[in-house]
């Protein structure tokens, strides 16, 4: 275990330290397609009692079955017009528990040999790491070329696991479409940005809104940043109170120029850490900690923490590879990244039936167009 200990101290905190470093570089092997639904969750995650329950954020390490218990607003069906003694309502609890727990993973093995040279390598430098040794960057630029693929696995079952609500303006939880207007000479209230704005205002969505989505809303706000006020009166630029996420796996699973537009807290990310608290540390052969990976987008950083394990392989071994095919690996440590998470969202009868917004849960999809409707008149 102590010489274990003594290849693991060597790898797993200079990993911790000079992953960083290089998670801006330039480089299309790094380069992370864009995943900006699980960017708005990151960025936009409510501060709600139940996510920060089910995350096991306070580091303890213990996974908990999470129940949401909510009561329905009431309508003004309950409310009485007499002067009277009779009892109008008694309230009614509903209880969700919270399983939509998804999971990815992804191993990389990396031979004894490496690690020793690198263990070595380490050992003769005063600030270990930095910058980090040739071996330790090819190391690390393993796990930044695995990053786009782990973090588009987790957007993609993010998008897939999204639930739609009722919009109250159609009475269902269809697509719209919406019509982005070539004609800037007619000013049509129902169209562009100012219909997504209505609807939020008709469903009562509160706060700045969240807009999700690839295609022409992508290509309407790249075109805004040299918009100026056209023949009707209408300057583009001044519709604010709203962050764009662009995602290009949208199109994919939502359709072609599908659009979400989502209410401010009433969806979030869980993020459920494994390996911290008692479940952390040294055990026979392995080492589990957690790794935040760089998640770059645009000039910022947002990190994604997952899971990390260290193995020791220590006899050749047989092992199955991604395609399922038996394949040797000699000894050495294998890295396994995993992430356990899920997507919140307000449960679907958080309006009770007879209310004005029964069925809505905050989340609203749209398909747009970009047509001149008036160019023939």
């Amino acid at each position: 275990m102590a010489a274990a200990n003594t290849i693991l101290n060597a790898y797993a905190p200079h990993l911790l330290d000079t992953l960083g470093q290089v998670a801006g570089a330039n480089n299309p092997e790094f380069k992370i397609s864009p995943v900006g639904f699980l960017k708005a969750l990151l960025e936009n995650n409510p501060k709600l009692k139940v996510i920060e329950q089910f995350s096991t954020h306070n580091k303890k390490g213990h996974q908990k079955r999470i129940f949401i218990k909510y009561q329905p607003r009431y309508t003004e069906d309950y409310v009485g017009t007499e002067d009277n003694c009779d009892i109008d309502l008694v309230p009614n609890w509903s209880i969700q528990e919270l399983t939509n727990e998804r999971f990815v993973k992804i191993g990389i093995h990396i031979a004894d040999e490496e690690i020793s040279k690198m263990a070595d390598e380490q050992s003769n430098k005063s600030s270990a790491g930095t910058p980090p040794s040739d071996l330790m960057q090819e190391h690390i630029d393993v796990v930044l070329r695995v990053a786009n693929g782990l973090l588009r696995k987790i957007d993609r079952q993010l998008l897939t696991d999204n639930v739609w609500g009722t919009n109250v303006v159609t009475g269902n939880n269809n697509a719209q479409t919406v019509n982005f207007n070539k004609d800037a000479t007619k000013n049509d209230l129902l169209t562009g940005f100012n219909k997504l704005l209505y609807d939020a205002s008709e469903n009562e969505f509160m706060g700045n809104l969240i807009v999700v989505g690839s295609g022409l809303i992508n290509a309407y706000e790249i075109q805004k940043m040299a918009a100026v006020a056209a023949l009707n009166g209408v300057d583009v630029t001044k519709f604010t109170g709203y962050s764009f996420y662009n995602d290009t796996l949208a199109k994919t699973i939502w359709g072609t120029n599908q659009v979400g537009v989502f209410e401010k807290g009433a969806i979030g990310f869980v993020d459920v850490n494994k390996y911290v608290g008692f479940r952390a540390g040294a055990r026979p052969n392995s080492y589990f900690f957690t790794l935040p990976l760089p998640m770059q987008v645009g000039n910022k950083i947002v990190p994604v923490t997952f899971d990390a394990q260290l193995k020791y392989i220590d006899c050749p071994t047989t092992l199955l590879d991604h395609y399922g095919e038996e394949q040797e690996f000699d000894r050495g440590w294998a890295l396994f990244l995993s992430k356990r998470y899920g997507l919140w969202q307000h449960p679907s009868g958080v309006y009770q039936a007879g209310d004005p917004l029964a069925g809505v849960i905050g989340s609203l999809r749209y398909t747009i167009t970009n047509e001149c409707v008036t160019c023939e008149e």
